[in-house]
């Protein structure tokens, strides 16, 4: 029995084994997501409705977000991965947030069609088209190795491995600079797709 449950870890120790376990949550979740956004009730939607009012009115305001609110809100995201990969918590702690990443991407997205219909396909590329585009992969990328870095750590713990996985701080110096690049396209990008949007859906 041993030996199986440290087979199965050594399989998801691997680069591919870490995407798929991630993936799969992020995808459950946002599925899940899908299916209770199909069936809220009207006035569900009309909550949704005044909020996506008040977003797009803010776009026409004439002074922009800050950049270092912007960049705080997105630290905040990707902080939780970060530490998490540092402690063999991370096994558990990173699914579980890919699949909170997950819903968190599909619910309001889904919300969008079911309210507006195709006429929505814009307004969601505007509001999520950055994250689906910028911050979903650098996430992926930093939480898969984040949990092999957890995993390692886990393994290291039980006495299967002599020392800890070295190369943790350097990936995630990258995954900052990263991080401080996407906030920067989403800073500069982010007013002019918001604006078109919200001349399509107000």
């Amino acid at each position: 029995m041993g030996k199986q449950i440290r087979g199965r870890l050594d399989v998801l120790s691997g680069q591919t084994g870490a995407v798929m376990v991630l993936g799969l949550a992020f995808l459950l979740s946002g599925l899940a997501g899908t299916v209770l956004a199909g069936g809220g009730e009207e006035a569900e939607y009309g909550v949704i409705r005044l909020w996506l009012g008040e977003a797009f009115q803010l776009t026409q305001e004439e002074t922009p977000q800050p950049f270092w609110n912007l960049l705080w809100e997105r630290v905040r995201l990707a902080l939780p991965l970060l530490v998490l990969s540092t402690t063999p918590l991370g096994v558990p702690g990173l699914p579980l947030f890919f699949g909170w990443l997950g819903f968190r991407f599909a619910f309001p997205v889904s919300c969008l069609f079911r309210i507006y219909g195709l006429s929505a396909l814009y307004p969601a590329v505007a509001l999520f088209g950055l994250t689906a585009v910028l911050w979903i992969p650098l996430l992926f990328w930093t939480g898969s190795r984040g949990f092999r870095s957890a995993l390692y750590r886990l393994k290291a713990r039980n006495g299967e491995e002599e020392t800890v996985e070295s190369g943790t701080l350097f990936w995630q110096l990258i995954c900052c600079v990263l991080l401080f690049l996407c906030v920067l396209i989403e800073y500069f990008a982010a007013p002019a797709l918001l604006g078109a949007a919200a001349r399509v859906i107000l």
